[in-house]
């Protein structure tokens, strides 16, 4: 073989890279999509995966090939090798969008492996090296011409193909009455284009590589303004017209289009000022060839763009724009080198040419730890934590407003993708979320976003709505059989009543603690189908979009400690499916279960709660009840000390007067929250007849006024607080949350205490005073009240209704004591029955334990959130936090992996998606042309037939 020639060397260079990196990055794409689907694929559908695979990989060994050669010398290159490379190029993209439909199953869900994202990623990885390679293939021909000639083809080239093109789809084609088959004009379309877009490559070619030629210098302000303003501005304002391939009217890239036109100005050559010159020409430089790379999969589309609308030719903007800048940029490069050394030239161009990501990548690192500060704040709040300081609000407020702007922002193409992966871990912050936590940091409504002054805010509407499913369906039958002592399988059979299959069914079981669902199978035609364990927010989102294609698939979750909620989708219409659920009890203790009103007791020999120990110990019921008692209420208000609240003492006593003589009780507590809550030793409860002590208690507090008002934290963190009280007067007695919210609260005040309830069980309500009304709300549970004991084990205590079973949450039965309400104190309690419990039992109840008390502290339960699914699925038993789940296929069990993997490795504020479909702009201009052409061919065909008629 020749040696290559060493001025061929930085272009051959260039041009295998653009062919071998995104070449390996589509490889690896394309086998993860794969790898989801493969389960489900039929012989035909792995044979056209398979030989297009291997296309790819041969692409890639011919392209490591011949890059090993270049670097050893060995190859020279020339027209024949750009040709193959630019035929294979176009070969793949063909093969793969005639037999794309033929690769994806059609049982595959687009939330599994979406076809558009599929062929946009092919598209935008190959087009890089198909459009060097008819680069390189261009100047080869064209070199070997004379000037004359190659200014002939061009001209003739960009009048006569169009004109070609369009006498083929316009006439030609209605006249021959459709006898060029699909072959045929595939391969004419292609060579159309490829004509055409050598041509143009030739023209710019011509204009400004031609190194010969004084054209470049002498005509440079006359091509910057055409190039660098009058033609980027005017793509942008077709861009407002038609968004294609997405909506680039922004303030930022007018700005910058209009900056990079004007440095462009600046005409090369001259040594003064070089150094400064090279810095601005590589300071906008990722400007522009970041929409050369948007562009470059639409390029073949711009021949049917000037065809179909006159401003057409503006697609070829970008190619132009880019080869003009990046030749005056090599220039003032190569001139800065000779004059001051290639070392302070490279230098130059890396720091320009580094602002704009630099810049970008700060905006990213800031966005992220505001979101972590405001997630961790509010989504995984520690109870035991100070409040947020002044500054760390104006902090989270000031990310809150950027996040805000950030998704009303236009997203662009990549630059959105690598901004959500970084900063949202590719989930989304839904904007009730945004609205929600800016109002707790500061009692206001978030602003509206501003209006760009190019643009509206970026629409997020949906482009087809799902039709919610009927809920037609009810229990035909439910059969059970105890397996062994302490565990029993439930068989359910559900009848769909509506004549529709997409019905859903939705129902609650009813069961008391102690009781755990250790598993569920569906039936699935004839074959049972068993759940696994998964994260709850992840199998919650994939029975969702699951429901949306109409599959199969089963869902059981926690909904709190004593309910859990089944889910069971599509129905045979009128028909019914079958449900297979699992559970374990100790044998002593009640086993009675509820499941949409059917109860059934699974343990007939045992109906009476009972207090447990995770060991398997039982606490005599008798001797429990003799400690009973029922508790006395007192009064516990909590203040509104959110900004603009502007109460003092003397506002709040006539409140906390009349509504304790309209309670009816005469003792009390005050406390007072905001965005936190105030740091108090020690709750002091006083007579409501003391109104001097009211007036010193208010005084007292230390806690100023700003923020907005968190009433659930404020709620759970006096429950923590009154739950682990240890003297007398405090056991005795339990609180009665009243809430104080100012005239202008408008937070939310329907909310669940389902993680803190169990501390406080007589608690049978809450009250919310606003606008001198008192409105009851009831806790999660919607049950409370009756006598309690109270235990203590070292320096937890724990009151447990004694009508209610329940799982104390100790670590064992030792050193356990008992309050006496004769005694005054806490007396020693050993009074146990030893069960029959398995030890599947007695590690559930220790799971179970272990994840209500994480559940208390939204901090601990985000730390713990990895490990309490790690020990739901070792155990198989079912927790709050994790989900059991049934899918149809492999690929929805592969996603299942992949999605929890997802969740799992960001915060759990975050979610999947916000209901949202996004709008398919990147296949706008392809629809709009095809409907042209259509049109166009429709219009000929009733031209011809209308004159056949007349004939």
């Amino acid at each position: 073989m020749q040696h290559t020639n060493s001025n061929q060397r930085p272009a051959i260079h260039c041009l295998l890279w653009a062919l071998l990196v995104p070449h390996s990055l589509l490889l690896i794409l394309n086998v993860r999509s794969w790898l989801l689907i493969q389960g489900e694929a039929g012989a035909e559908e792995t044979f056209v995966a398979s030989w297009l695979g291997c296309f790819q990989v041969l692409f890639i060994l011919a392209e490591v090939a011949v890059y090993l050669a270049y670097r050893l010398r060995y190859i020279r290159f020339d027209w024949t090798f750009y040709m193959a490379s630019f035929m294979a190029h176009v070969a793949y993209m063909w093969a793969f969008t005639l037999n794309l439909h033929d690769i994806i199953p059609s049982a595959i869900q687009p939330w599994v492996v979406n076809e558009g994202n599929v062929g946009r990623w092919n598209f935008t990885l190959m087009m890089p090296g198909a459009f060097c390679s008819l680069y390189a293939l261009t100047k080869a021909i064209f070199n070997k011409v004379s000037s004359e000639t190659s200014l002939f083809a061009v001209v003739v080239g960009l009048i006569g193909i169009p004109v070609l093109w369009y006498l083929l789809v316009s006439v030609l084609q209605p006249l021959m009455l459709g006898s060029f088959t699909e072959v045929v004009m595939i391969v004419f379309s292609t060579a159309l284009v490829t004509l055409f877009l050598a041509v143009v490559i030739r023209l710019f070619d011509n204009f400004i590589f031609k190194d010969k030629s004084l054209r470049f210098t002498e005509k440079h302000y006359v091509l910057a303004l055409i190039l660098g303003l009058a033609a980027p501005l005017g793509g942008l304002y077709l861009n407002k017209i038609i968004p294609f391939p997405v909506d680039f009217q922004s303030t930022v890239i007018y700005a910058l289009a209009v900056l990079n036109g004007l440095i462009l100005m600046w005409k090369p050559g001259a040594e003064g000022f070089a150094s400064i010159r090279l810095f601005l020409r590589f300071l906008t430089l990722p400007f522009i060839a970041y929409f050369f790379l948007v562009f470059l999969p639409f390029l073949p589309l711009s021949l049917f763009a000037i065809i179909a609308m006159g401003a057409g030719f503006l697609m070829l903007t970008p190619l132009a724009l880019g080869l003009f800048q990046g030749r005056i940029t090599y220039n003032d490069y190569a001139l800065v080198c000779s004059v001051s050394g290639p070392a302070r030239a490279r230098a130059i161009a890396l720091m320009g040419f580094l602002i704009i990501p630099v810049y970008f990548t700060s905006q990213i690192y800031q966005d992220k730890a505001g979101l972590d500060r405001a997630l961790a704040y509010f989504y995984a709040n520690d109870m035991e934590s100070v409040s947020l300081t002044d500054s760390e609000i104006e902090r989270a407020v000031s990310a809150l407003m950027q996040l805000r702007d950030r998704k009303a922002a236009k997203q662009l193409p990549y630059i959105a993708g690598v901004y959500n992966h970084f900063v949202f871990g590719d989930m989304v912050l839904p904007d009730a979320k945004i609205e929600r936590m800016y109002r707790w940091l500061t009692n206001a409504e978030l602003p509206k976003t501003e209006l760009d002054f190019f643009g509206s805010p970026r629409s997020r509407s949906s482009w087809g709505v799902a039709v919610p499913p009927k809920k037609e369906v009810e229990i035909a039958s439910i059969d059970h059989e105890l397996s062994r002592p302490g565990a029993s399988t439930v068989r359910v059979k559900l009848r769909n009543y509506a004549n529709d299959t997409h019905s859903l069914y939705v129902g609650k079981l009813h069961l008391p603690e102690g009781v755990f669902a250790t598993g569920m199978k569906l039936k699935i035609e004839d074959e049972w189908v068993a759940a696994r364990i998964f994260d709850r927010k992840t199998a919650l989102w994939v029975f969702e979009k699951i429901t949306e294609v109409r599959r199969d698939p089963a869902l059981l979750i926690y909904r709190s400690l004593n309910e859990l909620e089944l889910r069971v989708y599509p129905f045979p219409a009128e028909g019914i499916r079958e449900v297979e659920l699992k559970f374990e009890y100790n044998p002593l203790a009640d086993a009675t279960i509820d499941i949409g009103g059917n109860v059934i007791n699974l343990n007939p020999t045992s109906n009476k709660p009972q207090l447990m120990v995770s060991n398997g110990l039982i606490l005599k019921a008798e001797r429990v009840r003799r400690y009973a008692f029922e508790r006395k209420p007192y009064l516990h208000f909590i203040l509104d000390y959110s900004l603009d609240s502007k109460h003092v003492a003397n506002d709040y006593l006539p409140k906390i007067i009349q509504i304790s003589k309209t309670l009816g009780v005469e003792k009390l507590a005050i406390t007072a929250a905001n965005v936190g809550s105030a740091d108090i030793e020690e709750i002091r409860i006083i007579d409501v007849q003391s109104e001097t002590e009211i007036v010193k208690e208010i005084e007292a507090i230390q806690l100023a006024e700003r923020g907005g008002f968190w009433i659930k934290r404020a709620l759970a963190s006096e429950i923590l607080r009154a739950s682990n009280v240890q003297e007398a007067v405090y056991v005795e007695q339990t609180p009665i949350f009243v809430v104080l919210a100012g005239d202008h609260f408008a937070g939310d005040v329907d909310i669940s205490l389902k993680e803190w309830h169990w501390l406080i069980p007589d608690m049978e309500q809450w009250y919310l005073f606003q606008n001198n009304t008192l409105v009851p709300k009831p806790v999660f549970e919607g049950i409370g009240g009756g006598p309690v004991a109270v235990f203590k084990r070292g320096e937890t205590v724990q009151v447990a209704s004694v009508s209610r079973q329940a799982v104390l949450n100790v670590e064992s039965s030792e050193s356990l004591a008992v309050y006496s309400l004769a005694e005054k104190r806490f007396v020693a309690f050993d009074d146990y029955i030893q069960s029959a419990s398995s030890a599947a039992w007695r590690k559930a109840a220790e799971a179970w334990k272990s994840a209500k008390q994480s559940a208390l502290n939204p901090a601990s339960l985000e730390q713990n959130r990895l490990k309490l699914l790690s020990v739901s699925r070792d155990l198989s038993v079912l927790l709050p936090s994790t989900a059991l789940i049934v899918v149809e296929s492999d690929s929805q069990w592969k996603m299942l992996e992949r999605k929890e993997k997802q969740s799992l490795s960001n915060h759990s504020g975050l979610e999947f998606e916000e209901k949202q479909a996004s709008e398919p702009a990147w296949w706008l201009m392809a629809l709009i042309l095809l409907i042209f052409v259509y049109w166009k061919e429709r219009k000929s065909r009733r031209f011809f037939a209308s004159s056949a008629e007349k004939f």
